[in-house]
């Protein structure tokens, strides 16, 4: 029996940028079409969208306890910071410091941020 590894990918962004993380579950799909059996490794897209269902508590809280852990942190941001938390001056960057934090602990957790420049 073959091992293969699954990175958990964690993406977080404010609403302005939908197009390019749903861009994003593309690229994973295509990812584990094409590369998963050679590679050996599956990639899993984890967003509020797809993982989170409605429950009790701050928001940003139930998100996070959700999702569980990640192996890579994608922030994406254009032209909006993001809605404030509780704790930060949005969900973004509640969701930065968290997996800042984690890499912390753990250096062998990806942290990639993304500045969209569209010309539209």
């Amino acid at each position: 029996m073959e091992s293969i590894t699954k990175l958990r990918i964690f993406v977080a962004s404010p609403s302005d940028v939908r197009a390019e993380r749903d861009q994003l579950k593309t690229v994973v799909e295509d990812w584990n079409t094409t590369f998963s059996s050679s590679e050996k490794i599956v990639l899993e897209l984890v967003r509020w969208e797809t993982h989170v269902s409605p429950s009790m508590g701050r928001p940003q809280s139930v998100v996070y306890k959700q999702l569980g852990p990640h192996d890579i942190f994608i922030g994406i941001m254009w032209k909006r910071f993001g809605t404030p938390s509780a704790v930060a001056d949005s969900g973004t960057e509640e969701e930065f410091r968290i997996a800042y934090e984690a890499w912390k602990l753990n250096p062998e957790l990806e942290i990639l941020a993304l500045r969209v420049k569209r010309w539209w």
